[in-house]
């Protein structure tokens, strides 16, 4: 457990992570992801080949517990009980190129006791490095809710899933193909991948285009508490300060997106790209910035990537990596604190 003295050898390490990787390997030849619920229907054949992962089936029904939180998957909704507000997330990018967390990262995560981790993105951009994210995040004591991003095949997602023991896996959650996470009144929207496939590693990388977005808000509950976007991808749209506009006013959000968030209700979100105002919380419209510790309803924000080295943003300031701390309560979403 995460925790202990380091009393795995680094050779046997490397090993198990080499016995891990060579049957990751054997099973997408023997399945061809079947079991990944991939179809000729899923494959998009675009200027950038892509799955279609909103639009994978809905997981099979379940009921588990993680600590002091409950979880219930029907359909796509996925009802987490048992949180007590504020809500405390620990938003983050996995580290894509990056190094997988290592033990700094994963003690300052348990040292602020998140309620749950929301990672969009970036598990990893080979076996190796996303083997160590999944298994380094499943052995903490707080779950992740995983969003994968333009960058992430979900072929190696659910290979690297069905790796991990029973408790592993109850606490790392695959958000691809559910709807919506409901936790109190609060509802999370997730969005896997990147507009039309872009940014993807190969033609299985998640994305998604407006029909999907369509097909998303058509199967949403109703709410009668607040709605906020968790995707990799910002929205485009909005005025000076607008999460995906860079300083000279190039707009590098998507467009459907913004149109989606606005149609569902969902002003506020999570995003990992672009970077061009990482860990900058501002308002949907674009129009202000928002103080750390100020609540809104419609508070936008890149997050920061969880390992590597800093993110430069678009006016030159340089954003380290590490996460994002906020709470979610009945005032809307506030940064508490940058760590």
């Amino acid at each position: 457990m995460i925790g202990r003295k380091d009393a795995e050898k680094p050779a046997a390490r490397r090993a198990g992570a080499t016995s891990r990787l060579a049957w990751i390997a054997g099973w997408l030849l023997a399945s061809g992801c079947g079991s990944c619920k991939e179809s000729a229907q899923l494959q998009v054949q675009t200027p950038f080949p892509h799955t279609r992962c909103l639009a994978r089936d809905a997981p099979e029904g379940r009921t588990w517990q993680v600590g002091a939180l409950g979880f219930e998957a029907t359909g796509r909704t996925l009802t987490i009980s048992g949180a007590t507000e504020p809500v405390r997330l620990a938003a983050f990018a996995g580290p894509g190129l990056a190094a997988p967390p290592a033990s700094r990262e994963l003690a300052a995560l348990m040292a602020h006791e998140p309620t749950l981790a929301v990672m969009l993105g970036g598990l990893g951009d080979d076996d190796a490095s996303a083997s160590e994210t999944l298994r380094a995040l499943s052995e903490a004591p707080f779950p992740t809710l995983f969003v994968p991003g333009g960058r992430d095949d979900p072929r190696r997602l659910q290979a690297l899933l069905s790796m991990l023991p029973a408790d592993g896996q109850a606490r790392v959650v695959d958000l691809a193909a559910m709807r919506v996470v409901q936790v109190g009144d609060h509802q999370l929207i997730p969005i896997a991948g990147a507009a039309d496939g872009r940014y993807a590693l190969n033609g299985h990388c998640c994305g998604f285009a407006l029909a999907d977005l369509q097909a998303v808000a058509a199967e949403l509950p109703d709410s009668s508490g607040s709605r906020f976007l968790i995707s990799w991808q910002a929205p485009g749209r909005g005025g000076p300060h607008a999460v995906a506009r860079t300083a000279i006013g190039l707009d590098l959000g998507s467009d459907d997106l913004a149109e989606f968030s606005r149609r569902v209700g969902a002003a506020g979100g999570l995003f990992a790209w672009p970077t061009v105002r990482v860990a900058v919380p501002v308002t949907a419209d674009g129009q202000r910035l928002i103080e750390p510790g100020q609540p809104a309803r419609d508070l936008r924000m890149v997050v920061p990537r969880l390992t590597g080295p800093p993110m430069v943003t678009d006016d030159g300031r340089r954003a380290p990596s590490g996460f994002a701390l906020l709470a979610l309560d009945r005032e809307g979403l506030r940064l508490l604190e940058l760590i």
